[in-house]
């Protein structure tokens, strides 16, 4: 699907369910999750691996590179 295409279909959604008018039923309930860091580790077979850690700091996400 092109990008632009899923843009007004997102478009067209918030159009139809603004801010606060879809709730969950009450029969659900779940947990709330603050991650104050993720790394996303890529292996590879044939060389060093890739790692990416994002730090939640003052109200952002600032990337670190680390070593494979």
């Amino acid at each position: 699907m092109p990008l632009a295409e899923r843009r007004d279909g997102w478009e067209r959604f918030a159009e139809a369910h603004p801010p606060g008018s879809l709730l969950a039923p009450p029969s659900w309930y779940g947990y709330k999750i603050a991650p104050r860091r993720m790394t996303f580790w890529r292996g590879d077979s044939d060389g060093p691996s890739s790692r990416l850690e994002y730090r939640y700091i003052a109200n952002a996400w600032p990337l670190d590179r680390l070593a494979g």
